[in-house]
């Protein structure tokens, strides 16, 4: 067995074992797949078969966000992740990166990942809202990608926050289309904003910021939820918002890292899982 970077002659292989391993829709996996500039994949090769693999994704600073680990079934409890983790983690240190962070999709996964040295790097905070009238003063406005990012890059603290690539924020939220969601740009007063919708069972509202020393409060997001009413037939939405913000809510354990830096307590979203 070995562990090599995939080629691009891999993807047909990726592809199966991904709709294998994972619940997500072929749309999704062939849009992921089509971004190949973007990710690089770490495998676990064995006579010509793929059996383990890994998607990383580098940020704007320098971190390696994993995503859609997975091995076959056949092949799984004889360490073949912790092997490929381990190799990443390695060639991210040779690289200069800052760390691996990665989203567990369950307790079991949490504690898996912990024996490898990962530790908590953030939680969010779930706030649900639901509408209670038409009254808001958030106004529609086209915004381009580029801005989308830099109000993201002022809002939260870049020295402890997960920053996108432009070409992330594409990804996610073509991703979001699939469902019927979007990047929503508006204006709040002299400021302008952004939130990332994405339609599931509900209407969750992944991340939402503005390019002011304003905070998101529970008046903002009040208005914000009348605002979806009408644009969206749900009357509740569920928001995804950094855990030190005023707004009441449920904290959320989300990402963990490994690093030899101090990184704990940072900020991780938009994500893909």
């Amino acid at each position: 067995m070995k562990i090599r970077y995939a080629k691009s002659t891999d993807i047909p292989q990726l592809k199966e074992i991904w709709l294998q391993c994972f619940d997500d829709t072929i749309a999704f996996v062939d849009l992921f797949l089509s971004y190949k500039n973007y990710w690089k994949a770490l495998v676990v090769e064995h006579e010509c078969k793929l059996l383990s693999m890994l998607f990383i994704l580098p940020t704007a600073n320098r971190f390696w966000y994993i995503y859609a680990l997975c091995t076959l079934p056949p092949y799984r409890k004889n360490g073949l992740m912790a092997h490929l983790l381990n190799e990443t983690y390695h060639r991210s240190v040779k690289h200069g990166q800052k760390g691996l962070v990665l989203l567990p999709a369950n307790d079991k996964l949490r504690y898996f990942y912990s024996k490898l040295a990962f530790t908590p790097f953030s939680s969010l905070k779930k706030v649900v809202m639901t509408s209670l009238s038409a009254d808001f003063k958030i106004k529609k406005i086209r915004i381009p990608l580029k801005k989308v990012n830099e109000i993201r890059a002022n809002y939260f603290n870049e020295a402890s926050a997960v920053m996108w690539k432009n070409t992330h924020l594409a990804l996610t939220e073509q991703s979001a289309m699939i469902s019927g969601g979007k990047i929503i740009t508006f204006s709040y007063g002299n400021a302008m904003g952004y939130a990332m919708i994405e339609i599931q069972k509900c209407l969750i509202v992944k991340e939402i910021a503005i390019d002011s020393d304003f905070r998101i409060n529970n008046d903002f997001l009040q208005q914000f939820t009348n605002f979806l009413k009408k644009e969206y037939s749900f009357s509740q939405a569920v928001y995804y918002i950094e855990k030190d913000s005023p707004v009441e809510g449920e904290s959320i354990s989300f990402a963990m890292i490994k690093s030899s830096l101090p990184l704990a307590n940072g900020y991780l979203n938009l994500a893909l899982d």
